[in-house]
């Protein structure tokens, strides 16, 4: 004798319900994977989206700890250069120096960016923290603080450590020939201060 095997209906509503969510969620997870391999970056750029450097740089200035580690000193130091410390973090990176070493050059030299020379020449401000070209009456400008992070970073790079001058002590004998020695020591002191 067969058995007839019958299945009864009762409760099909949530079972139905159910696959048509299991499907909608696959769907659109398939769209969301198709969309992100076709772009990798778009994750990125979606969660950084509302950064203005990271638009702006192209750099992940959310993830790098410096970027608000540098801010919040130079803003400790009431510094005009607070808003630019992501630039200097990035013209460190492209050129292989420490990061810390612009912003401490700009300590020495300008006390953060807050007395930096006026140019008569242009009435304007010179744009100029790091003493940068800076002889006598001789005042180079810079359009912006960002030209001059630029500037600064490749001359530090082309005329200092290229040619083997690495160490604070090295990069002061030319910088600042008539120094004691104070300039590379209150870099010094500023990196520190500075953090690691």
């Amino acid at each position: 004798m067969k058995r007839k095997i019958t299945f009864k209906v009762i409760g099909s509503a949530p079972f139905i319900l159910m696959a048509g969510w299991f499907l909608i969620f696959s769907f659109s997870s398939f769209l969301i994977l198709s969309v992100f391999l076709h772009d990798p970056t778009l994750f990125h750029k979606m969660m950084t989206s509302n950064t203005r450097e990271s638009q702006i740089l192209g750099v992940d200035t959310v993830m790098d700890e410096r970027v608000p580690l540098l801010r919040g000193y130079l803003q400790a130091k009431d510094s005009p250069l607070a808003s630019k410390a992501a630039e200097m973090i990035v013209t460190a990176d492209k050129y292989h120096f420490d990061w810390r070493l612009l912003p401490a050059i700009a300590g020495k030299e300008s006390s953060f960016g807050k007395k930096i020379p006026w140019d008569k020449e242009e009435q304007k401000s010179s744009y100029n923290a790091w003493g940068w070209g800076i002889y006598g009456d001789q005042i180079l400008s810079f359009s912006s603080w960002e030209e001059g992070i630029e500037k600064v970073g490749a001359g530090l790079r082309d005329g200092y450590f290229n040619k083997n001058l690495i160490t604070l002590e090295d990069v002061m004998r030319n910088f600042t020939p008539r120094s004691d020695g104070s300039w590379a020591r209150d870099v010094s002191y500023f990196m520190e201060e500075m953090g690691r």
